[in-house]
């Protein structure tokens, strides 16, 4: 095979063409082999791969809503950025 320096620009892109399919192949089979891995090694310890990894859910914060005492249809939960309202009155505080 020759070096890659002496190879032209249309043999480069055609090595390439081939070597990334076999990139992303050799890269699926690492991860597979990871995989069963860490579930043998979870298995030994007593765990199922599933207990491992799953994602326990965000606890929301019981919080008040507030409301705007000038127009009690609008109200702020706590959640997403400050209104106007709340802010200047805040400020004003």
């Amino acid at each position: 095979m020759k070096k890659l320096e002496k190879l032209t620009l249309a043999e480069l892109n055609e090595l390439s063409e081939k070597i990334a399919p076999a990139i992303e192949a050799a890269k699926e089979k690492e991860r597979a082999a990871l995989v069963a891995k860490v579930e043998n090694l979870a298995v030994e310890a007593g765990y199922s791969f599933a207990e491992l990894f799953k994602r326990p859910r965000k606890q929301r914060k019981n919080l008040k809503r507030v409301y705007n005492p000038q127009d009690k249809s609008q109200s702020y939960g706590g959640a997403g950025p400050k209104p106007k309202w709340l802010k200047e009155i805040e400020a004003t505080a």
